[in-house]
């Protein structure tokens, strides 16, 4: 396990355990230390699917406007489009965090966070196709 940490720059699994598995409040740390190395590997490999930059480059020249509407939380997403060099195409404001952008957190299926990216873009709704990518 801790060769598959070191290749993401985390430490070794006993060493990031010991200050997050005992004492009050050790399940709330251990959930803040797994999404904290979620966020440190995500930057190490995200890396864009193939035909990603392609298709956003002819949306762009096409004058589609899109944005990204999800539930992970923010700083995991903008974490994921630098690693992947797809920040010119998703500026902040372009990305809408269903966990982040709302107290309390409005989780899919809810729609909140898909209507909010609607709106960033000026759209209607009812013209918008969402892309999902579980």
């Amino acid at each position: 396990m801790d060769g598959h940490r070191a290749k993401f720059g985390l430490p070794p699994l006993a060493e990031a355990n010991a200050g997050a598995t005992s004492g009050e409040g050790s399940e709330e740390a251990f959930l803040q230390l797994q999404k904290d190395e979620t966020v440190a590997a995500l930057g190490k490999c995200a890396r864009a699917n193939a035909g990603v930059v392609p298709t956003l480059v002819d949306l762009q020249a096409g004058g589609v406007k899109y944005s990204i509407a999800t539930t992970s939380g923010k700083p995991r997403v903008p974490v994921c489009v630098d690693a992947a060099s797809l920040r010119p195409f998703f500026p902040p404001d372009k990305i809408h965090s269903g966990e982040s952008d709302f107290d309390p957190p409005k989780f899919k299926p809810a729609p909140d966070v898909y209507l909010r990216a609607a709106a960033g873009e000026g759209k209607n709704p009812a013209a918008c196709v969402a892309v999902e990518d579980s």
